[in-house]
């Protein structure tokens, strides 16, 4: 006997993730209720939010979080400046402007969604997961409205929140000690590598480029392992723009990183980036 058709799309929505917009919806799986996605790596879980921001958690002791009041952060955002003006403004993501294109499921290797800022600017997002880490790449969807008055870009950021948190306690000689080895080494396309010690404030200052193709992390803050931020494809126009944080003259609390992926022109000029805990 057939099913009328209303019953029949009913049963539908029970299995597929419905195409209309809304908020992301969430994992039921212990830990993870405030994400819509997420994954457990090797030394690392990983996962994307309610509001499609990406944290990573450093996990040296299975299931047990290391920074979990201060994961490493990538999110995404749209840029808007009116034609012929030099000022870009932020445009507010939509809360219930997400459409997800997959089902939602605990340690699933790839997810997809669609955001919507304001003024109906449209972006899609896309992550994969892997025992080593994400790739990470997201692209504009369809024409702003006024795309004849304003030029948009879009612009995907990630923050290593604070690598020195609780330094300011110790004097020059401590911090020394318990930061030896501590270090962010940076590689450039056509420029030698330079390397920063997390403790020297002038060795971030002595840098004469700030848009690496890698910068990498080494702390005993983070484990044993190293964390990695690059290009997702080293072809790309694009480049990493990496801004060091510092509350004193004796420490670096940390960096943000930031990365073009569509220019005021339009143009895909970078993909995305790999972020790999190796």
């Amino acid at each position: 006997m057939k099913l009328p058709l209303i019953c029949t799309l009913l049963l539908a929505g029970l299995t597929t993730t419905s195409s209309l917009a809304g908020p992301l919806p969430t994992l039921k799986e212990k830990g993870w209720t405030s994400f819509h996605a997420g994954f457990v790596g090797s030394g690392f879980e990983a996962g994307v939010d309610a509001k499609g921001q990406i944290a990573l958690y450093f996990t040296p002791k299975k299931k047990e979080r290391l920074n979990t009041s201060w994961p490493v952060e990538v999110k995404f955002r749209i840029e808007r400046r009116t034609k012929g003006k030099e000022k870009w403004s932020y445009r507010k993501t939509q809360q219930d402007g997400f459409t997800s294109t997959g089902n939602v499921e605990f340690k699933q290797e790839k997810m997809e969604y669609v955001a919507t800022a304001t003024g109906d600017v449209k972006y899609k997002v896309t992550v994969k997961f892997n025992k080593s880490g994400m790739e990470i790449s997201g692209e504009m969807v369809g024409k702003p409205k006024d795309a004849d008055k304003a030029e948009y870009r879009l612009v995907l950021r990630s923050a290593m929140p604070s690598v020195m948190l609780g330094s300011s306690k110790y004097n020059e000689k401590e911090l020394k000690s318990k930061t030896r080895g501590d270090e962010v080494r940076l590689e450039f396309k056509e420029e030698k590598g330079q390397k920063i010690r997390l403790y020297e404030v002038t060795d971030a200052n002595k840098i004469n480029a700030i848009f690496p193709k890698s910068i990498m992390l080494k702390a005993d803050k983070i484990g044993r392992k190293d964390l990695i931020w690059s290009m997702l494809d080293p072809k790309d126009k694009g480049a990493l723009e990496l801004e060091f944080k510092s509350s004193s003259n004796r420490f670096l609390d940390g960096f943000n990183i930031t990365a073009i992926l569509v220019d005021e022109k339009g143009e895909q000029v970078s993909k995305g980036i790999k972020l790999d805990y190796d």
